[in-house]
C-alpha cells in the first residue's frame, strides 16, 4: 500500500507539472505578433475581471520504464534484453476558484493501473488502485482530504512566510489558468493564431520554443545552483513532443479550454524513465461563484503535521 502511495504521489507531482494547460482555419499573419499579443492581454483582463469560475481537467499519462537485464540470470546485455514496464494514469479534476478573496475546491480522482494488473485481469476494479484527493482554500486555511488515509487535515497558510492571499505563491501549479499566465507577452507574440467559429486558438508546438525552456526552469525545479545552463538540465531530462493550445473566445476573450501535450524523458541510472502526458482543460461560469464552503466532515480537521507524522 506504500508503495503504491508513493508512486500516486509522484504522478500527483507530476501532473501538477501541468495542472495549468476543433478543426481550425489559420488566419492571416501578416500582424500576428501583434494580434496574438493583443488577444492574449484581453484574455488575462478578462479572467480578472471575472473573478470567479469553474473548471474541470482530465488528464491521461504513459509511463514506460526501461529496465536493464538482470546480470545474475546471465546472457549478453545489449538494448535488446531489456524489460519494460508500463502502466497509465488518469486523473480527473473538477474544482472552483474564487481569486479575491481568495477561495479554492478541488476534487481529483485518480487511477493507476500497471501493465502486469491489466494482464492478470483485464477486468480489475480500479478503485483498489485509485487515490481521491479533496483541497479546499479559504480563509487563510487549507483544508485537505486524502483517501488513503481516510483522515482530513488542515494547514494554517497564515503562519508560512508566503502572500496566503496569492494562489501563485501558495502553490502556482495548482492555479487552473497557470499555463494562461506562463505564456506572458514574449510568448503569446510567438504563438501560432488559428481561429474557429467562435473562438481565437493560440498555440505553440516547437521543441525549442522559450515556453518549453520555461517549463523546465519554473515547473521541473530547474536550480541554477545545479545547473549552469537550462541545456545541462535537458541531458537528464528531455521535454519533448510539445502541443499547447488554448482557445479563447472571440466576444468575451474569456479563455474556454487549453490542450497540453508533452513527452518527458527521464535517464535515471541504468533505466530510461519515459512518460507521455494529455491534459484538456475546460473553463465555464466565469462570475458565477459568490462562495465556496469547506464539508462538514473537514470542520474536524487534524492538523496536517500530525497527518503527515502518522502516515509518512
Amino acid at each position: 500500500m506504500k508503495s503504491l502511495i508513493k508512486k500516486i504521489f509522484f504522478v500527483v507531482f507530476c501532473f501538477f507539472i501541468l495542472i495549468l494547460f476543433v478543426g481550425c482555419t489559420i488566419t492571416d499573419v501578416t500582424n500576428e505578433a501583434l494580434e496574438t499579443t493583443d488577444i492574449y492581454n484581453k484574455s488575462l483582463d478578462a479572467v480578472k475581471a471575472a473573478n470567479s469560475y469553474d473548471y474541470e481537467i482530465a488528464s491521461k499519462e504513459f509511463i514506460q520504464m526501461v529496465l536493464p537485464p538482470n546480470p545474475s540470470e546471465g546472457g549478453i546485455l545489449d538494448e535488446e534484453s531489456n524489460s519494460i514496464e508500463k502502466s497509465e494514469t488518469e486523473t480527473l479534476i473538477r474544482g472552483k476558484l474564487i481569486q479575491k478573496p481568495l477561495s479554492l475546491e478541488m476534487i481529483m480522482k485518480m487511477n493507476v493501473l500497471d501493465q502486469q494488473d491489466a494482464l492478470e485481469s483485464p477486468a480489475t476494479d480500479l478503485d483498489s488502485n485509485s487515490i481521491e484527493l479533496k483541497i479546499y482554500m479559504l480563509e487563510g486555511k487549507q483544508y485537505s482530504y486524502f483517501s488513503s488515509w481516510g483522515a482530513w487535515a488542515v494547514q494554517d497558510l497564515r503562519e508560512i512566510d508566503i502572500d496566503w492571499e496569492n494562489l501563485e505563491s501558495i502553490n502556482k501549479r495548482s492555479n487552473p489558468m497557470y499555463f494562461l499566465n506562463l505564456l506572458e507577452n514574449d510568448l503569446a507574440r510567438e504563438a501560432v493564431l488559428e481561429t474557429d467559429e467562435q473562438h481565437y486558438i493560440l498555440s505553440l508546438q516547437n521543441d525549442e520554443d522559450e515556453f518549453i525552456r520555461r517549463i523546465m526552469e519554473d515547473i521541473l525545479g530547474y536550480d541554477t545552483a545545479i545547473y549552469e545552463d537550462i541545456d545541462a538540465a535537458l541531458d537528464d531530462i528531455q521535454l519533448s513532443e510539445p502541443n499547447y493550445k488554448i482557445w479563447i473566445d472571440k466576444e468575451t476573450y474569456l479563455p474556454t479550454k487549453s490542450y497540453f501535450k508533452y513527452k518527458l524523458t527521464t535517464d535515471i541510472g541504468e533505466y530510461t524513465d519515459i512518460r507521455v502526458h494529455e491534459s484538456e482543460l475546460s473553463y465555464r461560469n466565469f462570475g458565477a461563484i459568490d462562495k465556496i464552503e469547506i464539508p462538514d466532515e473537514a470542520k474536524n480537521a487534524i492538523n496536517m503535521e500530525e497527518l503527515l507524522k502518522d502516515n509518512i
